[in-house]
């Protein structure tokens, strides 16, 4: 993380207990607060931003949403002279009552819509105590880690998305393979496995499997990192990514997990589902004559391999199944951190 941190606070004439708060005498329509100094208010912004950023590596401004009544394009365009001035901050933007001004939009690090309820405390604190570093402190954690969690539960649901299917379809043919149902031989079982697996290849494109990998590459960096074999992260999907996990910044404490995430993701080490991928696709043109040899191959691909990565959980993958178990529980440690 920069040392360098803000936080942009806006609301509108719609909540006047932010006012209340602040105790503004005179509804100034900017004010600001950095560390070692009092609060200083503000009509015009071109003053307010040569006053940024200044020699201080805290700073709170405050814009006053009940002074721009209407005024919606106007908000939008203070806001981001605001965030151009901030060069080398690391900025947290708290919105009230403007959500549809799309501030997460404007900057790589913003929150809309705090909760009052929980906040308030900090914000009379911001303004009125003279131990201004441990409250900004408060501040920023409090809100750096509801940003971070919203976007950690969001990339959670995508990765679900791109692979809960498989992890039950492979589960399923595992069952329905090693079942002691007395009621099917096991030419019958056999035959119903090849079955279940031609229905999940089927209709595919030919890099289907390979493409999901690279998509949640993409999620974990958010760069060129993601590609593999010349695929590219999806139009469709890189527009879902917002802020992918290296993004957010997260602290030296998340270094080994991080460190857990690349490996499980064929960053560094070795390519082991990368290749399960391959194995996959290399079906699909085939499908419909996929052999029982095939569906084992598939069934135990991770078996042969002996891959364990240190810390995973679990952290020796024998299956499809390990593997997804272990990246959830991974990105897991990592929402519980926050």
């Amino acid at each position: 993380m920069l040392n360098k941190r803000s936080i942009v606070l806006l609301t509108n004439q719609d909540y006047n207990e932010w006012l209340d708060i602040w105790k503004f005498d005179d509804l100034a329509q900017f004010s600001l607060r950095q560390l070692g100094s009092e609060v200083e208010e503000f009509e015009n912004l071109n003053v307010l931003l040569d006053k940024l950023p200044g020699e201080s590596d805290m700073i709170v401004i405050w814009l006053n949403g009940y002074k721009y009544r209407n005024a919606q394009e106007n908000v939008r365009e203070d806001l981001l002279r605001i965030i151009e001035k901030l060069v080398g901050f690391s900025i947290i933007v708290a919105v009230h009552g403007w959500e549809h001004l799309e501030v997460e939009k404007l900057i790589t690090s913003s929150f809309s819509s705090l909760d009052k309820k929980n906040y308030e405390e900090i914000l009379l604190k911001l303004k009125t105590e003279s131990n201004f570093k441990n409250k900004f402190d408060e501040a920023w954690d409090y809100l750096r880690k509801r940003f971070i969690t919203a976007n950690l539960s969001y990339i959670k649901y995508l990765i679900a998305h791109l692979w809960l299917s498989l992890d039950i379809d492979l589960e399923g043919i595992q069952i329905v393979l090693t079942s002691n149902s007395e009621f099917q031989s096991i030419q019958e079982k056999e035959k119903k496995a090849i079955n279940y697996l031609k229905e999940v290849l089927n209709n595919k494109n030919s890099h289907y499997y390979l493409q999901k990998i690279v998509n949640l590459r993409y999620a974990i960096t958010g760069d060129d990192e993601s590609a593999v074999e010349n695929l590219n992260v999806t139009d469709d999907f890189k527009n879902l990514i917002e802020f992918s996990i290296k993004e957010l910044r997260l602290d030296d404490e998340y270094k080994k997990k991080w460190e857990i995430l690349l490996k499980l993701n064929c960053f560094n080490g070795t390519k082991h589902i990368i290749e399960f991928m391959k194995v996959l696709d290399e079906k699909i043109p085939k499908a419909n004559d996929v052999t029982l040899d095939e569906t084992i191959e598939i069934l135990d691909f991770f078996k042969s391999k002996k891959w364990k990565i240190a810390g995973a959980s679990p952290e020796i993958i024998e299956s499809f199944h390990d593997w997804f178990s272990a990246l959830n529980n991974c990105l897991d440690t990592f929402e519980d951190k926050t």
